[in-house]
C-alpha cells in the first residue's frame, strides 16, 4: 500500500496527518480517518472507506493499492473529491478523475506508508 506524494489531506485531518498515515500503516484501527482510493469497481471512479476498511483482507492483498487522500470525517472527504474534481476540471477539462490522478501518481510518484 502506497500513498500519493503531493497527498489531498482535509483540513481537519491535516493536524493528525501523521497519526492517520502512522496507525494505516502500522494496520491499527482508527476511529476517526477515511481515506480516498481509486475505485475497485472499474463503473466508479473513487471510493471513500473509512480507514479501518483497509485491514481487510481484500485491502491488504490490494499491493498496488494508492491512498489519493485523508480526512476525518466523511463529510470532509467528500469536500476533496469536489477538490480533486475542481482541480481535474481545470487541468484537464474533463471529468475523468482515474485518468488526471493516474497521471499525477506517474508524474509525481507515491510513497510507502
Amino acid at each position: 500500500m502506497r500513498f500519493m506524494k503531493h497527498l489531498y489531506v482535509g483540513e481537519n485531518a491535516e493536524r493528525v496527518k501523521t497519526r492517520i498515515l502512522r496507525s494505516i500503516h502500522r494496520k491499527k484501527p482508527q476511529t476517526d480517518a477515511y481515506v480516498i482510493v481509486p475505485a475497485l469497481n472499474p463503473a466508479d471512479q473513487l471510493d471513500i472507506l473509512h480507514a479501518n476498511f483497509l485491514l481487510q483482507p481484500l485491502y491488504q492483498r490490494q499491493e498496488d493499492l494508492v491512498i489519493l487522500g485523508i480526512a476525518e470525517s466523511k463529510r470532509e472527504a467528500v469536500n476533496l473529491i469536489l477538490r480533486i474534481t475542481d482541480d481535474c476540471l481545470r487541468d484537464s477539462g474533463s471529468p475523468d478523475l482515474k485518468a488526471y490522478l493516474s497521471r499525477r501518481v506517474r508524474e509525481e510518484g507515491t510513497e510507502e506508508i
